[in-house]
């Protein structure tokens, strides 16, 4: 199945590599000395070796993908040697044709290029490591008087395994979250990107978390380690149950289809969580029957759920469930790229997750949050979208 969605790809990007890298040479670097020939040839056929391997360790069934810093150091410098590359053919080959003999288009083409190499650099190492807070103002009736003003932190996607074991970054998300002294913890969903090991490094540090009334977590797509390969199912099932086991050692509370009740003096919330919903190739084990089986809302009762899928609030409670207030989720990243324009947000994301960032709400006053998250997928960057804490202030309105 894997080998069905790589080779494609596979093929397309030797096909990409072709034509950019044969255009740019026979146009710029033809004209250079032996060296810098020399020297652009050996990068194109290391990233041809590169895309060869994946191809054979897939066909063997190795796990290529599975978090390596040589693989996440070879996705970033592809795009960044390619796209540059890319944009300048682009301009270059226009400017030919229509016969662009200022080199105006040309000229463009190169400012342009320039400006992808800045973006992509920035993308790595300033924004995809400078967290932002988002404050999120949360206004019902149906909030109870105790609970007014009360502080929740969300978080989401941490997918520790693409930090390549820093500490530094972690421990800096953590203190910055503390320093809100919330009286709640909410993370929704996909702490790993392939299995339990990656929170190795990081456990005592996330154990370091501290709210009023504990950290809560739910499951993601990424934590039921369906995107390694194991040896045996017995393997992957040993692998979710020791994850399962690394958040009792942080002392998060994991819910799995269920329910607690947070109490504040005389006035009580319910805070359910559901474990991981999704349409394929995404499982769907959150059950939304089940996580209300034995705490089961009244309509007076605040009712805040815990779903990494976004989806599942817009197919499923949405103008359906008045009886949950506000629903928490993460999973769309904004697939790591945002563009603001004349005071609109875009993201190729909304073509998958219509609902990919910010707060929704519903006809009945239903809320949803989705949290753009932490860590990254695939390429180790993100471009106009920052990792998110979301700071979320419950307040107590009067009623209708």
């Amino acid at each position: 199945m894997i080998l069905r969605i790589i080779i494609p790809i596979a093929i397309l990007l030797i096909v990409f590599n072709g034509i950019t890298a044969g255009y740019i040479y026979n146009t710029t670097i033809k004209k250079r000395n032996k060296i810098i020939k020399s020297i652009y040839i050996v990068i194109n056929l290391i990233f041809l070796f590169f895309i060869a391997a994946t191809i054979i360790a897939m066909s063997q069934g190795k796990n290529f993908l599975a978090p390596d810093r040589h693989m996440v150091f070879f996705v970033y410098y592809y795009i960044l040697f390619y796209i540059p590359q890319f944009i300048f053919m682009l301009f270059s080959f226009v400017g030919n044709r229509l016969k662009d003999s200022g080199g105006i288009i040309r000229g463009i083409g190169k400012i342009l290029s320039i400006a992808a190499i800045v973006t992509l650099i920035w993308g790595k190492f300033h924004t995809a490591m400078t967290p932002e807070v988002l404050t999120y103002k949360i206004q019902s009736p149906e909030i109870p008087v105790a609970f007014n003003n009360y502080k929740i932190i969300q978080f989401s996607d941490l997918h520790t395994g693409n930090f390549n074991n820093d500490t530094v970054f972690i421990q800096q998300l953590v203190d910055s979250i503390n320093s809100y002294n919330p009286d709640l913890i909410l993370f929704t969903g996909d702490i790993v990107s392939y299995h339990s090991k990656e929170l190795d490094p990081y456990l005592n540090i996330l154990k370091g978390l501290k709210a009023k009334d504990g950290v809560f977590a739910v499951m993601g797509n990424h934590d039921y380690s369906d995107y390694y390969k194991w040896d045996s199912d017995k393997d992957r099932e040993n692998d979710l149950l020791n994850l399962k086991s690394y958040f009792k050692k942080m002392n998060w509370k994991l819910l799995d289809n269920e329910s607690v009740i947070i109490r504040n003096n005389n006035d009580s919330i319910i805070l359910a969580g559901m474990e991981n919903w999704g349409e394929p190739p995404f499982h769907a084990f959150g059950d939304i029957n089940k996580t209300f089986e034995v705490i089961k809302p009244k309509t007076s009762d605040y009712v805040i759920l815990m779903s990494h899928n976004p989806e599942f609030w817009r197919q499923h409670v949405m103008n359906q469930r008045a009886d949950i207030d506000l629903t928490l989720s993460g999973h769309t990243h904004a697939m790591q790229f945002v563009v603001r324009f004349n005071n609109k947000t875009y993201s190729p994301a909304s073509i998958r997750y219509p609902l990919w960032g910010g707060l929704y709400e519903d006809a009945s006053n239903s809320k949803l949050l989705v949290n753009v998250g932490i860590g990254n997928v695939f390429y180790p960057m993100r471009i106009g979208v920052k990792p998110e804490i979301s700071y979320i202030i419950l307040n107590r309105t009067a009623e209708k």
